[in-house]
């Protein structure tokens, strides 16, 4: 979600004036890289932002959590420490490595990762591990402006890069996080301390336990769609140091660990044309779809049971195509909505995608959205 878009609908229910907004919680349960948790945060709510996947969990805590003049100086200091031997190789390798990396780069990001994992319990350590996942995308053959990894006629090859310069790109990488913090002082905020948990939305034990007045958020609304793709290439370095494996089988819009969902669709959707046609063209991308609805369903009353009365909801959705039939899931997403005691504030807001590059071949269920809508709801 951009900044802009998380603001014009925030700036409708903030006070003008941040001191009055510090006690309505704000919630966004699927956060992604953090921008609308900063939106709020920059508005004065108390926030609160979750997701499962370990790296937006990681992101999202370097993007909210301001540092003390202490720890950024620490930070630089381990960031100038870091020593590259002069090995050419790397011990831990996977198919295809060699698409994105020369030999000598793939060393050197694997040594910078072990480094950086002996300063895991320093506050400033999502800080760290961000400039990394950044620089690690930087020393790759990945197109720059495409959100997955993906290699196109524009970048054959991996950058071959000597011992100064990949410790020159990741230290460049510190740099702007330490920009970031400065934008936050600059910003005013740091007094209170947002709370970032790594927690499956699906889930009502993984929420936190008070109720809150705001839940907004930009769940995926793909089918089939390889969401934790965007991060595979940095997670190759990372995963081995998890306290626990990456739960992709738990992710909303997945490929895999689908269930029979057939009345999780609204029952009037049942003999839609795009169902229809859907279910003759592609059967396993109709069962993967209701397991989205199916999923989005459980979601919605999670929300319903942790918003206070009167509380709101807002929802960022998009129409998929399935098997190139365009699908009405923000029709789809308010009925749901209104089976579990939502009702719509207001007919629902498009906010034009213009900018947003895709991948250069489709390989997914979803093909180019040029839309997105606003929801809203209010609970009771």
């Amino acid at each position: 979600m951009s900044p802009k878009l998380a603001n014009a609908f925030l700036a409708k229910v903030a006070n003008p004036n941040p001191q009055e907004n510090r006690n309505v919680r704000f919630f966004d349960p699927m956060c992604g890289s953090g921008t609308t948790a900063l939106t709020a945060y920059a508005l004065g709510f108390s926030v609160v932002a979750s997701d499962l996947m370990y790296p937006a969990f990681t992101i999202t805590s370097a993007k909210l959590h301001r540092l003390s003049q202490e720890s950024i100086r620490s930070m630089t200091e381990v960031s100038d420490a870091i020593e590259l031997s002069r090995r050419k190789n790397a011990y831990r390798k996977w198919l295809n490595w060699d698409l994105w990396y020369t030999p000598k780069v793939l060393g050197s990001l694997e040594q910078i990762c072990e480094q950086i994992e002996e300063v895991r319990n320093r506050a400033f350590f999502p800080h760290l591990l961000t400039a990394f996942f950044q620089a690690a995308w930087d020393m790759s053959s990945a197109d720059r402006n495409v959100i997955v990894p993906t290699r196109s006629q524009f970048n054959r090859s991996p950058p071959r890069l000597r011992g100064k310069q990949i410790a020159g790109i990741f230290r460049r990488r510190v740099g702007r996080m330490i920009g970031a913090q400065t934008a936050l002082e600059t910003l005013g905020l740091g007094r209170s301390r947002p709370k970032v948990r790594r927690a499956n939305a699906l889930e009502e034990g993984e929420w936190p336990a008070n109720r809150f007045q705001i839940i907004m958020t930009s769940p995926p609304y793909g089918c089939g769609v390889d969401y934790e793709r965007a991060f595979r290439l940095q997670m190759r370095f990372w995963n081995r140091f998890l306290p626990r494996p990456e739960r992709v089988s738990q992710l909303i819009g997945r490929r895999g660990n689908l269930s029979e969902n057939e009345q999780a669709l609204p029952f009037s959707e049942h003999k839609a044309k795009w169902c229809k046609t859907v279910r003759r063209l592609d059967e396993g991308r109709l069962r993967m779809f209701l397991q989205y609805v199916a999923d989005m369903k459980t979601f919605l009353g999670v929300c319903s049971h942790r918003l206070d009365s009167g509380g709101v909801l807002c929802l960022v959705i998009g129409n998929p195509e399935i098997a190139r039939v365009k699908v009405p899931l923000v029709r789809i997403i308010r009925k749901l909505a209104e089976e579990k005691g939502f009702t719509s504030m207001n007919d629902p807001e498009p906010d034009m995608i213009r900018t947003r590059i895709q991948n250069f071949n489709l390989r997914s269920a979803t093909g180019p959205i040029n839309r997105e809508y606003v929801l809203n709801f209010r609970l009771g």
